[in-house]
C-alpha cells in the first residue's frame, strides 16, 4: 500500500505523518483500506487546487481573492483529512485494546489451568476458564 503513494503525490501533507499513520494501522486490512480511501480522496481533491495554483503563479495580475479561496479550500481538505485520520487511529486503538483484553483473558485462563497441587472444590471456578463453577462444567458427573 505504501508504495502506491510517492511523497510528491501527497501534497500539503507531511509524508512522515503519512508513514507514521500507515505504520500504526498496517496490521489491520480494514484500517489500511480506510487510510487509502482518505489519501485517494485528499489527493483527488487537492490536485485541481495545485493545478490552479500553478496557473495563478504564471499570471501577471494575480487575484488575491482567488488565492484566498484556494487557501480556504486547502484548509478544509486538510482539516477533514486530519479528522478522518484521527477517527481511524482512535478506532485502531480501541481494536488493539479489545485484542489486548482478549489476550489477557486467555492468559488468565491458561494460568488457571496450569495451577496444580490444590484441590478443586465444586463451587470453585472451573480451571478450564469457562467462568462456570467447577460443578457445572468439568466437574459434572458424566451420565
Amino acid at each position: 500500500m505504501i508504495e502506491k503513494y510517492k511523497d510528491e503525490d501527497i501534497p500539503f501533507l507531511e509524508s512522515e505523518e503519512f508513514h507514521r499513520t500507515y505504520e500504526s494501522v498496517k496490521n489491520n486490512p480494514e484500517a489500511v483500506k480506510e487510510l487509502e480511501s482518505i489519501m485517494d480522496d485528499v489527493i483527488a481533491r487537492l490536485k485541481p487546487l495545485v493545478e490552479r495554483y500553478e496557473a495563478l503563479s504564471k499570471m501577471d495580475n494575480v487575484d488575491q481573492e482567488e488565492i484566498l479561496k484556494l487557501e480556504e479550500e486547502k484548509y478544509r481538505i486538510e482539516k477533514e483529512r486530519l479528522e478522518r485520520t484521527a477517527i481511524l487511529l482512535q478506532s485502531e486503538v480501541e481494536r488493539q485494546e479489545r485484542i489486548g483484553t482478549r489476550l489477557r483473558a486467555e492468559i488468565d485462563r491458561l494460568s488457571i489451568r496450569k495451577e496444580v497441587g490444590h484441590k478443586i472444590y465444586p463451587n470453585d471456578p472451573c480451571p478450564c476458564g469457562s467462568g462456570l463453577k467447577y460443578k457445572k462444567c468439568c466437574g459434572r458427573k458424566q451420565a
